[in-house]
């Protein structure tokens, strides 16, 4: 089972004739939050390499980015910079999602990127 953002760590001393009184120390995840995503908002069918990228986010070591609405990603998803192909003419608005990612807590914030 995983850390689920907030818990508590217990000790009680015990020896053969008796036990101590419970210590309790209540801890919670840290939260991260990505700044604004930079990049193009209006793009068109033809556009295949759009770079879009964040600012570092102390604390994080990873980025998961993801994209619908007939865009690909060209490269690595797991930086602060992707590169975007635009393969299908879009109909609506499609969202850009960033979710960085810290070492200890893998507790992860969303930002989007309405293109």
């Amino acid at each position: 089972m995983g850390f689920t953002n907030t818990g508590n760590i217990t000790v009680k001393a015990n020896n053969a004739c008796t036990s101590s009184a419970t210590s309790v120390l209540a801890v919670s995840a840290r939260t991260i939050q990505p700044g604004t995503i930079s990049g193009n908002t209006n793009v068109c069918k033809s556009n295949t390499s759009v770079t879009y990228s964040v600012a570092a986010v102390t604390g994080a070591i990873s980025y998961t980015w993801t994209i619908t609405g007939g865009a690909t990603f060209v490269g690595s998803t797991t930086g602060r910079t992707v590169v975007v192909k635009f393969t299908t003419p879009r109909q609506l608005q499609q969202p850009l999602l960033l979710k960085p990612t810290m070492l200890a807590e893998h507790l992860q914030q969303e930002h989007y990127l309405l293109m």
